[in-house]
């Protein structure tokens, strides 16, 4: 991650990489920053990453968990995949929602999740 994006959110992030089916996934967990900028991180990443790779952003605060997840242009034009789906598969595991586009979308809870990593463990193994 560049130093201009570290600046949108103003603390460390926690980045995590993984493998799943050879596309990359990578995701961000943040504690308690305005929602608004989770897609201009998601932008970011996506310039970054250019190709054959899932971004997810999870926003944490101390009510509720919000995420974004994006998929670079060649995901959704080459690989088929669609961020609505993978959205879905997110949201169900913490009786979460979303919606959006094929590329992008926005979801969350009302409350908070605490189990993160086991979260996220679960979701890569929804995508294998």
């Amino acid at each position: 991650m560049d130093l201009k994006t570290r600046s949108v959110t103003g603390q460390n992030i926690n980045r995590r990489e993984f493998d799943v089916r050879g596309v990359k996934l990578v995701v961000h967990e943040l504690d308690d920053i305005d929602t608004k900028n989770l897609r201009t991180i998601t932008d970011r990443i996506k310039d970054q990453e250019k190709i054959n790779t899932i971004i997810l952003i999870i926003n944490k605060t101390a009510e509720k968990m919000s995420f974004v997840l994006g998929l670079t242009k060649d995901m959704v034009d080459v690989k088929k995949f669609d961020s609505r789906e993978l959205g879905n598969k997110l949201a169900g595991l913490f009786d979460g929602s979303c919606g959006g586009r094929i590329d992008f979308v926005q979801g969350g809870s009302n409350k908070p999740v605490n189990d993160m990593a086991g979260i996220i463990t679960r979701f890569v193994d929804l995508i294998k």
